[in-house]
């Protein structure tokens, strides 16, 4: 179930979480930062190696798509291994987080985001309410009908 977190700088953090991640599975194979963007080149889109390092050091904010799916090839792994970390909460936006596990279902499509489901449940709950209220309406109509009718039809009797 998603929890709230801290929401300012949001986007700063999961950036820093994507650039341990690289840093991660860059020092696992034991290459450096020339050697990945060197590979990446290979892979048909040139990252010089100042970006990869200024990325993984915070000094550059964000990797584009086609960047982070090229050093995911570059780096043998799957793209979403550098987007989630194996253990703990992802922050998946301002103030929400996931387990990784919720993560991983969620932009695989698996499901929707649990503030959806929340609000799935809350908007079955408003038509089970609106659902009542109209019952209860058409019955007051038939009520106020009834004694409608049963007054005319008292009045028509007098006259």
């Amino acid at each position: 179930m998603a929890k709230k977190v801290e929401s300012a700088g949001w986007a700063d953090r999961y950036a820093d979480v994507v650039a341990q991640q690289v840093r991660h599975y860059r020092n696992a194979r034991g290459m450096s930062a020339q050697n990945l963007s060197d590979a990446c080149a290979d892979l048909g889109l040139p990252i010089h190696r100042s970006v990869i390092a200024n990325f993984e050091n915070g000094r550059r904010a964000k990797l584009d798509l086609g960047e982070l799916f090229v050093i995911a090839q570059a780096l043998d792994v799957a793209p979403i291994a550098l987007m989630l970390p194996d253990d703990g909460c992802i922050e998946v936006g301002a103030g929400r987080s996931m387990d990784r596990a919720e993560a991983v279902a969620w932009i695989a499509g698996a499901r929707t985001p649990p503030e959806l489901d929340e609000l799935d449940a809350h908007l079955a709950r408003v038509r089970e309410f609106v659902t009542r209220a109209q019952s209860a309406v058409n019955h007051a109509r038939l009520t106020v009908d009834a004694m409608v009718s049963a007054e005319h039809g008292e009045s028509a009797g007098v006259l």
